[in-house]
């Protein structure tokens, strides 16, 4: 096959980027195209392609699929970052090599992406979109960021405990949400709306959720789950299963209003005058080689 190679040598684990050219070139295909996503991250791409690759973490995979899904091409994932949640929902294990070998044998399989549409655009995710916990520690972190020789798995811990840090001292939010027509409001620490089954440092916020079933899951922690949620990150923590799930409500279409800021996959938006967000699902637009 035809590979369009798009990588971040920064992501994780990641070998250099020859290194993963030998392997695909071992593996029986070629080249036509590898772009670094840290630096380039809206690439034209090659007309004879035949499969894009994302080599990094669930920021390079997210960014690639968004490109790729309005081309059809397929995508396959190369995971090399620290935590790997998407492949890690979508069952995609194994060694570099192992992963390049089964390309031949694979199937094609039809995965969802979300769509957001706030402060007058419309944004696409293939992780999550949420409020509260999440982009609060996300913003924490990247006041101190990750050192250059820190490990996957340092990386991860330390994530967990600054996680832990800002859910002590976060104050619950009003937010009003409606599930395909269905209201509620309530003061939340958290509110996700999730395609993937964990995020952040391998937070398993749903562990029954697909990216294949044409719908969304919706999260919700307040005050009487922060408990729950404390539970979660110490079991992170730990290397434990958590004790229990948070509850989860399935929809198609989700209205959020009341924030300020939001995470769209690794990245945290800012609200620029609109409180209102508008959360979709668009099923099975992204082709996967799993």
């Amino acid at each position: 096959m035809r590979i369009a190679l798009f990588y971040n040598e920064r992501a994780g684990s990641s070998p250099p980027a020859t290194d993963l050219r030998d392997v695909i070139h071992q593996g029986g295909h070629s080249i036509v195209q590898a772009v670094n996503l840290h630096e380039n991250d809206r690439p034209a791409f090659d007309p004879s392609t035949d499969v894009v690759v994302a080599a990094g973490g669930d920021g390079t995979v997210s960014r690639a699929a968004t490109l790729v899904a309005a081309t059809g091409l397929p995508l396959a994932i190369l995971p090399v970052g620290t935590a790997n949640n998407i492949a890690k929902s979508l069952g995609i294990e194994g060694t570099i090599p192992e992963l390049v070998a089964g390309w031949r044998r694979s199937a094609p399989v039809p995965v969802d992406m979300g769509r957001v549409e706030w402060n007058g655009g419309v944004l696409t995710f293939l992780e999550s979109v949420g409020g509260g916990l999440v982009p609060a520690a996300i913003r924490a972190m990247q006041r101190e960021p990750a050192s250059p020789d820190e490990q996957p798995d340092e990386e991860v811990n330390r994530a967990v405990r600054r996680y832990r840090e800002v859910l002590r001292t976060l104050t619950p939010q009003r937010w009003t949400l409606t599930m395909d027509g269905v209201w509620m409001e309530d003061e939340l620490l958290l509110f996700e709306v999730l395609n993937m089954a964990s995020v952040g440092p391998n937070l398993t916020f749903s562990p029954d959720t697909s990216a294949t079933d044409g719908l969304l899951s919706l999260v919700v922690a307040g005050e009487r789950q922060r408990k729950d949620l404390e539970a979660l990150l110490d079991a992170q923590a730990d290397g434990h299963a958590p004790p229990r799930p948070l509850p989860v409500v399935h929809a198609r279409q989700i209205v959020i209003e009341g924030t300020d800021a939001i995470h769209i996959d690794d990245q945290v938006h800012l609200a620029n005058g609109s409180r209102r967000i508008s959360v979709g699902i668009s099923p099975g637009v992204l082709t996967l080689l799993r």
